[in-house]
């Protein structure tokens, strides 16, 4: 019996995570190492390989070898363990089998107690002045004048090649407790990167108004700013753990997926429509169908206000039925 008889699962998620260049064949998937950066004279080097197969990812560049679940940990941010619970659930409701055994789900208990012991996981020597490209950037994207920044700090920070990168930190309860990179000047083929030995948490969790019932999920902390109680995941979905601190914190709010108008974006709604048909939409799509995202929309307005009503939040919100006809090209 092999470990993963399942992969369809891994191989989806793990896709969700990869720059648009990568390529598939019957037997792997090439792109570039995400461990290592693969070369950093040629961008074209895609020395990373997922072997379908037997599910292993080897980087001929660094030699790294490991299981595509440890893969999709290291991509995603996500605690193995949830991510193990999560493939044997899918092992399970599509009729396979799996050697792994389960874990106990992350509870609220447990999760109020991690709450409590939060640890900022950010050297101060990493947290420089924003350098003047860096804030150039910023002030195109409007972000210094978004309505929900609040005291929110961007650092410039380098890595061991001195290149330059914003460092974004995701504070909870004051505890500067996980972070996210913006490779703004594209040294490397992903826009944002994230720890991969930390469990990802929430942005923005802080700056909630618990008088309004509705958290706002955004894949990028820049959307979430402009929209009142916008939070940011870092990703198209939320992870268990996620959703467990999300319901610990805001038991009474209803959770918002917020996704971009791109094709990974309504690709993403339509999962998690299937995944659950009781998800509630940010219509996006349905208002502004010309808009990419949040951000793009505010800069080509001109008004960076356009969400900051929590009755103008509200009329955006849809249900996932809603939504799936709007995807479908119906309109509402």
């Amino acid at each position: 019996m092999k470990m993963f008889d399942n992969n369809e699962w891994l191989i989806e998620k793990i896709t969700d995570y990869l720059p648009s260049a990568y390529k598939k064949t019957s037997k792997d998937i090439n792109f570039s190492c995400p461990i290592c950066g693969d070369s950093k004279k040629d961008r074209n080097k895609k020395r990373g390989h997922l072997y379908l197969e037997n599910a292993r990812y080897f980087c001929f560049n660094c030699d790294a070898s490991c299981s595509a679940l440890e893969l999709l940990k290291h991509l995603s941010g996500e605690d193995y363990h949830s991510l193990k619970r999560q493939y044997i659930k899918e092992t399970f409701k599509s009729g396979g089998s799996s050697s792994q055994s389960t874990s106990s789900v992350c509870t609220s208990s447990s999760m109020n107690d991690s709450l409590n012991s939060l640890q900022s996981v950010i050297p101060d020597s990493w947290k420089n002045p924003l350098s003047l490209d860096a804030e150039t950037y910023l002030r195109k994207r409007k972000i210094f004048d978004a309505p929900f920044l609040d005291d929110q700090e961007f650092y410039t920070c380098y890595d061991k090649e001195k290149r330059e990168f914003i460092l974004i930190p995701w504070v909870i309860n004051g505890v500067e407790c996980y972070y996210q990179i913006n490779d703004y000047k594209k040294h490397a083929e992903r826009k944002y990167i994230f720890p991969y030995d930390k469990t990802k948490m929430i942005y923005g969790l802080d700056n909630v108004d618990r008088s309004f019932q509705y958290v706002i999920c955004f894949e990028g902390v820049y959307d979430s700013l402009f929209v009142k109680n916008g939070i940011a995941i870092g990703g198209k979905s939320l992870t268990a753990n996620q959703l467990v601190l999300l319901k610990t914190m805001f038991p009474y709010h209803k959770i918002v997926m917020a996704l971009d108008n791109d094709k990974a974006g309504k690709d993403a709604a339509m999962k998690a429509i299937k995944n659950d048909p009781s998800m509630m939409f940010f219509n996006l799509i349905g208002k502004y169908p010309d808009a990419k995202d949040i951000n793009e929309l505010v800069i080509n307005r001109n008004n960076v206000n356009l969400f900051s009503d929590k009755n103008v939040v509200k009329s955006m919100i849809c249900s996932s039925l809603q939504a799936k006809l709007l995807l479908k090209g119906f309109n509402l």
